[in-house]
């Protein structure tokens, strides 16, 4: 992977030391900071696929399936089977016969019935919905793949529990229809498997958190199901029954009884990841991501279950672990060393655009990120208030996390202390996510300005100026910045005085006299209005580089441009 970021800015180490782009990178990708690797992480992937490049894709998997897998390491569902396979006659093989040239002619259609080794019944309903003994499958299966397996009574024997088998692998699959997506970061964020966050819940009415349950705790539920039946609880979003887990056992289960001890960190760390889909169902084949030429691929996967067993025993480690993050390192350079996500070009324009608006404000921001919470990477930008605000990506590229704190110095803690503004934006479905975020940073940064039309971040310019004198006073935990994110979100009595006079801030314990103070600029009102002019500039230039094509954007910035003070009809005029 090249270590260039898309806008030029960093010569190292991709997005992760530019803040635009690792700003930008899920509203571009749909992929987390933490899904896009840092240079480094894919030597050992790169090491492990290098003996197979120039060989086919189905060459290649075998050579892999062989190297990686251990089969004590697999969950018992996954591994192959010991000693004599299960009676499966020859009229059983020619069902699935018939029903894979049925697959070949009409697609998926349903069916009254398939038989599996083992005695259960695989159905097609009439809605494409996959079931097995009557329960409902989560996902997809690979339903051409699969019939051509079956159609052979003496190849049955490669799996212990077919019926377990093909749970697990409903859990892990997700349908794609590469075709007809022309945005991936929409289609991972609605198939992701996500951290729980505000902004993705308007995915779709129909939406619940049980959708984002982690495959293997998905495949749980399943065996909890056919286990128990009706008697079967109602698992949590995170929870699992812990002798199933220990009944199967492998790496993933040791990890996961790790986890699962203590549920409330288990909650904490799993629902801040978001962990995309590597493993799809196209034309009722098997396939795995990759990126090919810039974007995600499908790429067919051989039908042979030991390729398919060591690609879902990956898909059920916990995030974040060593075979998780494998997975995500074969999307990245399964194809080639050198793959490298390439933006759309009107993406890789609004990446360019929030640059010049980030590089105009000058030491009012930056191009390097700032590190909050020790994980994610944000834009920082210091309003007209005196107020520092920090942007971070959320999984709706049209939405950013903003925080507000008092000084520079808590840009790490910016989460645990900053004050979150709720920010909607008006943007359409078609304006990039860069001129979104640009949008954004030009409001912050007036924020006196723009306050009138943000009635979150007028409430806490309104908290903020009860606090005379703020700027004098220290922010070391526990201060008066804590107590006004505490009136912030659970509101101050109208009544409460805050205003402190000179004296009073002299005597308070708060108070810090370590600055020059006379020498600090307070944003004056020539400041203020220099800033929009900077504003206006920075608009009134990207409007001039518009066509024709893009009307919706142009109107967009219209709209800012007349918030900063801009006569529309003056520059209409000079064009």
């Amino acid at each position: 992977m090249p270590n260039l970021c898309w806008c030029g800015h960093a010569t190292s180490n991709f997005i992760h030391d530019c803040a635009v782009c690792s700003l930008t990178a899920r509203g571009i990708t749909g992929l987390s900071q933490q899904n896009i690797p840092q240079t480094g992480d894919l030597a050992e992937m790169k090491a492990i696929l290098r003996p197979g490049r120039g060989l086919t894709h189905e060459q290649r998997l075998m050579m892999l399936a062989e190297a990686e897998t251990i089969d004590s390491e697999l969950p018992r569902a996954l591994r192959s089977r010991r000693g004599q396979p299960p009676y499966f006659s020859e009229a059983a093989a020619e069902q699935w016969r018939q029903y894979g040239r049925i697959l070949n002619l009409h697609g998926i259609t349903s069916n009254g019935g398939l038989p599996l080794p083992g005695g259960s019944i695989l159905k097609v309903g009439a809605d494409s919905k996959i079931s097995i003994d009557d329960i409902t499958l989560p996902g997809p299966l690979p339903m051409r793949d699969i019939a051509l397996w079956m159609s052979n009574p003496a190849r049955v024997g490669s799996v212990v529990n077919w019926k377990h088998f093909l749970f697990a692998m409903s859990c892990c699959l997700r349908d794609c229809h590469p075709e007809t997506i022309d945005n991936w970061a929409e289609w991972y964020r609605h198939n992701a498997w996500h951290g729980v966050e505000p902004h993705m819940m308007g995915i779709s009415d129909n939406f619940s958190v049980r959708h984002l349950m982690h495959p293997f705790l998905r495949f749980l539920t399943l065996l909890e199901r056919d286990k128990l039946g009706g008697d079967a609880p109602l698992r949590e979003l995170i929870d699992g029954n812990i002798e199933l887990i220990e009944e199967q056992g492998g790496r993933a289960a040791e990890t996961w009884l790790e986890i699962l001890e203590d549920r409330q960190a288990a909650i904490v760390t799993l629902l801040g990841h978001f962990i995309t889909p590597k493993l799809v169902v196209v034309n009722e084949r098997f396939c795995l991501l990759a990126l090919v030429d810039g974007k995600p691929t499908p790429i067919p996967v051989m039908v042979e279950p030991r390729v398919w067993r060591l690609l879902m025993a990956w898909t059920f480690e916990p995030p974040g672990t060593e075979h998780s993050e494998k997975l995500n390192d074969l999307f990245w350079c399964w194809n080639s060393e050198d793959e490298f996500w390439v933006p759309t070009s009107s993406q890789r324009n609004s990446v360019l655009f929030l640059k010049k608006t980030v590089e105009t404000l000058g030491e009012h921001s930056s191009m390097e990120p700032v590190r909050v919470d020790s994980t994610k990477l944000g834009l920082r930008v210091k309003g007209a208030s005196g107020l520092h605000y920090v942007l971070l990506a959320t999984a709706d590229p049209k939405k950013f996390l903003v925080n507000a704190i008092p000084h520079e110095s808590m840009f790490e803690d910016a989460i645990e202390r900053g004050v979150q503004i709720c920010i909607d934006s008006q943007a359409g479905h078609d304006i990039p996510t860069g001129d979104v975020a640009a949008s954004y940073l030009l409001a912050l940064h007036n924020d006196l300005e723009s306050q009138t039309g943000i009635i979150t971040l007028h409430h806490l310019l309104d908290l903020l100026s009860k606090h005379k004198g703020w700027q004098k006073r220290r922010v070391e935990a526990p201060c008066w910045w804590d107590h006004l994110v505490d009136d912030y979100v659970h509101g101050v009595p109208d009544d409460e005085e805050l205003l402190m006079d000179e004296d009073e801030i002299e005597e308070d314990e708060y108070y810090e006299e370590d600055y020059d103070w006379d020498n600090i600029d307070f944003e004056r009102e020539e400041v203020v209005e220099h800033n929009r002019e900077i504003t206006r500039n920075v608009l009134e230039e990207n409007l001039r580089e518009l066509d024709e094509s893009e009307e919706h954007l142009r109107q967009a910035i219209e709209r800012l441009f007349e918030r900063f003070g801009g006569d529309l009809q003056a520059l209409e005029e000079a064009r």
